[in-house]
């Protein structure tokens, strides 16, 4: 792939999908880091740095962390400082591997769009049906 192509690639994340698990992944990763430190942007789940940056940047358009990108494109690294309260309030509903693939299932299931917030609805009614 040329040069250019892949910064354009970057710049626009053309050709990129979303990975939830990749942004389950990241918010599993940046809560083991120590407080005095700061997680930063690393291959994850078989994906490169750049994607692993823009989905940091949507979970910051998302209101799950605060980061601070990096670089000449802003894509070839970033810093997570904090996840927020609602981006805990995800990875708590997520944490548990066999309720969140049972989430995803089931929001596939139903044809239901497989976002971040479809996703909470999910796992959070998955929960619910734990106490019951």
């Amino acid at each position: 792939m040329s040069s250019l192509r892949t910064l354009i690639l970057i710049l626009y994340n053309v050709g990129m999908k979303r990975d939830m698990d990749l942004f389950r992944e990241i918010l599993l990763a940046a809560e083991e880091t120590p407080v005095s430190k700061q997680w930063t942007a690393k291959p994850l789940l078989d994906h490169p740095t750049e994607e692993v940056v823009a989905h940091m940047r949507l979970l910051q358009d998302a209101g799950y962390i605060d980061a601070r990108f990096v670089g000449p494109i802003n894509n070839d690294t970033a810093v997570l400082l904090r996840i927020t309260h609602h981006g805990y309030e995800f990875l708590e509903a997520s944490k548990q591997p066999t309720l969140w693939e049972k989430a995803k299932q089931q929001v596939k299931a139903v044809g239901a769009p497989l976002s971040l917030e479809v996703l909470k609805t999910a796992l959070d009614h998955g929960a619910k049906a734990l106490l019951h």
